[in-house]
């Protein structure tokens, strides 16, 4: 699974060898980190703030799930965990078990996006359990799956006309095809 993984300066350096944990153990578990922010080499090729965001922006909008430390939730934690919830990703906050818990990102988190939303404590021992458990849930509650088709320009032409006279999308008539012949060949 494509997942962004996200936290905040300021939990960084107080908090970096968790923060190598989750990454170390998403890894592990198989997933894809579509932004490493933690690794050096990302870091040093970031020159501000601004394109440090907008890398994020860029790597939120290629996951299929997201997974905030959120013992330290600063704005940019609640920036990440905005940006998620508008592309309707689902969402983890991990909180350290030995911090304190009082966080302001429920703030950002209103009735119709809580449904994406899951929360745990972790420590060292249950982490990986944490994090299975979460990509489990997301994995069979994910509405979409986002992939790119390469068209020839004929066929392009033909969806783009298609999805006017239906009013609908390029990506919506694809579906209907498939949902018709799956229905066909069942």
């Amino acid at each position: 699974m494509k997942i962004h993984f996200g936290g905040s300066g300021v939990g960084i350096k107080k908090n970096l060898g968790n923060y190598l944990l989750i990454r170390k153990t998403l890894r592990k578990l198989g997933n894809t980190l579509t932004r490493d922010w933690l690794n050096p080499k990302i870091d040093k090729m970031t020159s501000s703030s601004e394109i440090a965001f907008q890398e994020t922006i860029k790597a939120i909008n290629n996951s299929n799930a997201v997974i905030l430390e959120g013992t330290y939730d600063t704005s940019s934690v609640g920036k990440q965990l905005m940006l998620a919830l508008n592309l309707e990703l689902p969402v983890l906050i991990l909180y350290y078990e030995k911090a304190d818990k009082n966080s302001s990102l429920d703030n950002f988190i209103d009735k119709d996006s809580a449904k994406l939303v899951k929360k745990a404590v972790y420590s060292e021992d249950n982490l990986k359990e944490k994090l299975v458990s979460f990509l489990d849930w997301a994995n069979k509650n994910t509405k979409l799956v986002r992939f790119n088709l390469e068209l020839e320009r004929r066929l392009d032409n033909y969806l783009k006309n298609k999805a006017k006279e239906s009013k609908s999308s390029k990506s919506e008539e694809i579906r209907k095809l498939i949902i018709q012949d799956m229905s066909e060949t069942q």
